[in-house]
């Protein structure tokens, strides 16, 4: 869905793409996995000479310790009962601790999706009769129209439908700060966000 969103929202296209040299930097920008990352980084702590030089662990072994470090959070939380539903209790484990990676985020998804299921659902319940609020459906119908091509996303975005979602969505977490329980699961929304943003991130080279 994310694909299509963005093949759709901007559909010109953009020219021939050029390949040019930067600057050279007085830095020296190194890439490594997680276990190269920690070796290399105790080599620079104890030689001044390597100071300017400037480690970087990969985008996959930093989603992999960004994801573990939410199962580490997230310890006594329930979480693991509540993955355990879909998953064995095995590989739950894995999954919490970022290893089995791909599970991990198909998990993580399922859960920030219900997570945001119940909270729109009680900050905008339906009527009845069945109907729901007005500029729920204006919402929609938004979305329906990013997804034919009709509407570009940073359009939809700036909306004012989608202005004052955002509104209401921010006033309702700002009440339930008060539930230490409410605050552990929002703040478990906001883990999953960053990496959804790491994600596009990679994927978009979009930094």
């Amino acid at each position: 869905m994310m694909q299509t969103v963005y093949n759709n929202s901007n559909p010109q296209y953009t020219g021939k793409a050029t390949i040019r040299f930067l600057p050279i930097i007085n830095i020296a920008p190194i890439t490594f996995d997680k276990s190269l990352y920690w070796k290399a980084s105790q080599i620079i702590h104890e030689y001044k000479d390597l100071e300017n030089t400037v480690l970087m662990l990969g985008s996959f072994h930093t989603l992999m310790n960004l994801v573990g470090s939410i199962g580490t959070l997230m310890k006594g939380s329930c979480l693991n009962e509540v993955l355990q539903e879909i998953y064995g209790s095995n590989t739950v484990l894995h999954m919490m601790s970022g290893k089995d990676i791909f599970r991990a985020i198909h998990g993580h998804m399922l859960v920030h999706a219900a997570l945001s299921t119940l909270l729109v659902a009680d900050m905008f319940p339906c009527n009845e009769d069945g109907s729901c609020q007005k500029f729920i459906k204006t919402a929609s119908t938004l979305f329906d129209s990013i997804m034919s091509g009709k509407e570009y996303v940073e359009n939809a975005e700036t909306s004012d439908t989608m202005c004052e979602i955002a509104n209401d969505l921010k006033k309702k977490k700002l009440q339930l700060q008060s539930s230490e329980t409410s605050k552990l699961w929002l703040a478990y929304q906001e883990m999953v966000q960053t990496v959804y943003k790491l994600i596009t991130a990679d994927r978009t080279s979009s930094w």
